[in-house]
């Protein structure tokens, strides 16, 4: 049997969200970086810098713009999401310290029980077909009961058991639906 025990609070969530935005931030620079490049193209290949006016010409205008636009893309996405987060999270009367959760793992079932005082109580018995899938990070696992919701288990607060016991489990159970922490090797 592997236990944890830990608090559902912005920690918690945070962390996911974490992991979750380095999984989608590659497209925000990819999207920049076209912006990016398409700017410098648009003034590399104009006919004149200046128009017959002595303005700078549309060419280089629109050059211009989209390098702006592009170095402060990436900028806006991250407070975007960092800003629906915190607001998320302020609308979650249980996202507390004092939200305790104890997840149980077992050779063929998964408990997971949750309380904040006497105003929240969740208890979940299931076999792991609960699970739509696992993933290991260095600091984390996130549990996920669906393709965008997930419980995180942070691993030091492992009380029972050992994480090579809880991965055996996991790879028994899950087979391909968890995936590992990728080892580095020296």
């Amino acid at each position: 049997m592997v236990e944890f025990q830990t608090t559902f609070s912005a920690k918690t969530v945070d962390n996911f969200a974490k992991y979750q935005l380095k999984k989608s931030v590659w497209i925000f620079v990819a999207i920049s970086a076209v912006f990016i490049v398409a700017g410098i193209l648009f003034i590399v290949f104009t006919d004149s810098f200046f128009d017959d006016d002595g303005l700078l010409s549309l060419d280089v205008l629109i050059g211009i713009i989209l390098i702006l636009s592009g170095i402060i893309l990436f900028p806006i996405f991250l407070y975007s999401v960092k800003h629906s987060q915190k607001n998320a999270n302020s609308t979650m009367s249980i996202l507390s310290d004092q939200t305790y959760s104890v997840f149980t793992f077992d050779e063929n079932q998964l408990t997971i029980s949750q309380k904040k005082g006497d105003t929240f109580e969740a208890f979940t018995k299931a076999k792991y077909d609960y699970l739509f899938k696992v993933v290991e990070t260095k600091t984390n696992y996130f549990l996920y009961i669906s393709s965008a919701q997930c419980h995180v288990i942070d691993k030091a607060s492992l009380t029972q058991g050992s994480l090579d016991e809880f991965n055996t489990l996991l790879l028994n159970n899950l087979q391909y639906r968890f995936k590992p922490m990728k080892k580095k090797f020296n």
